[in-house]
């Protein structure tokens, strides 16, 4: 999670996959999205998903954060989870501190994107013939070492599903740490689990009410 003073970490890249899945896809998107290789180890995201039987341009994904008792305010739009109030934006994007604070342009001009368009050419290997491709998804977000709680909500997207000029989320997963990044725990609560993900096949609806904050013309299935 990039705060001011710090740079939004540099992304490695990643391999190709060039197997090819059976099957055609239809209008419902039966896909299959999954953990292809890492996770979360230290304080590093570092995740690698494969998806087939979904017909897409390309791949991305959308990541939402949430964040309280920090040295400063974040984002532009308040929310209350589990009694506290949290700072919440979309990572990378407009009304984030990467853009707010740091100077930086969004990581997508227009769209909520996570990836920028350097990023995504390294780490987003996809066949638009066989519907498969793999999405590498990387934070160093040492930021979670000043903010009490900070909680992460990534959603992968398939981008202009089935040309419908509407995007689609495949899968979601969140992650996130408390006690000033001392203790991992995926989300607020007691159901937040103290290691792996939370993974959904849709998102939250306080991811749907970040995203909706801050790009309301965003337009995703």
């Amino acid at each position: 999670m990039p705060i001011a003073g710090c740079s939004r970490p540099e992304k490695p890249s990643a391999s190709k996959d060039a197997s090819k899945p059976t099957g055609t896809a239809v209008q419902e998107c039966p896909h299959r999205t999954k953990i292809k290789s890492g996770g979360v180890s230290g304080q590093v995201l570092d995740v690698t998903y494969e998806v087939e039987g979904c017909q897409c341009d390309s791949l991305q994904c959308i990541q939402i954060v949430w964040a309280t008792g920090g040295p400063m305010k974040v984002g532009k739009m308040t929310v209350t989870r589990d009694g506290k109030t949290y700072d919440a934006f979309v990572d990378g994007g407009k009304n984030s501190p990467y853009v707010t604070e740091s100077g930086n342009s969004p990581a997508h001009p227009t769209k909520p994107y996570y990836l920028t368009a350097s990023e995504a050419s390294g780490q987003v290997s996809y066949d638009k013939a066989t519907g498969k491709g793999t999405i590498r998804i990387y934070d160093a977000p040492a930021a979670v070492n000043s903010w009490d709680r900070v909680f992460f909500e990534t959603a992968i997207v398939c981008v202009n599903h089935d040309k419908s000029g509407k995007d689609k989320i495949l899968k979601a997963f969140k992650w996130g740490w408390v006690d000033k990044g001392k203790t991992y725990q995926t989300s607020p609560g007691s159901a937040g689990k103290t290691s792996g993900f939370e993974e959904y096949d849709s998102v939250s609806s306080e991811f749907e009410a970040v995203l909706k904050n801050d790009y309301s013309g965003y337009d995703h299935s």
